[in-house]
């Protein structure tokens, strides 16, 4: 079966994204002020990157990691950490499912 990437499913992705970006942000006692600051870019735009509204570049999410003393990483399909266990959970993408084509 051939997996079709929808905007709903790229949403869920930027919204697993978010959530941790603000998690970790609030964790250092960030305010979303300072993170648009250290950005560059406007304070709305940081809520609409959290809640995965905002369809940022790979850029803004480096830079997002590197103010954050992040790491973003790409995981294999069949990794089974939990991280990886709980995107592929959220993006219904099993390991037995067919590589999108």
């Amino acid at each position: 079966m051939k997996k079709t990437f929808t905007p709903e499913y790229f949403k869920t992705v930027r919204g697993i994204i978010g959530a941790q970006l603000r998690r970790r942000r609030k964790e250092l006692g960030i305010t979303a002020e300072q993170m648009a600051e250290k950005l560059e870019i406007a304070t709305p735009t940081i809520s609409k990157i959290e809640n995965g509204a905002f369809n940022y570049s790979l850029d803004y999410l480096l830079q997002y990691c590197h103010h954050l003393n992040m790491f973003f990483f790409i995981a294999e399909k069949d990794a089974g950490d939990e991280v990886t266990d709980l995107m592929l959970d959220a993006m219904n993408m099993k390991k037995d499912e067919q590589e999108p084509q």
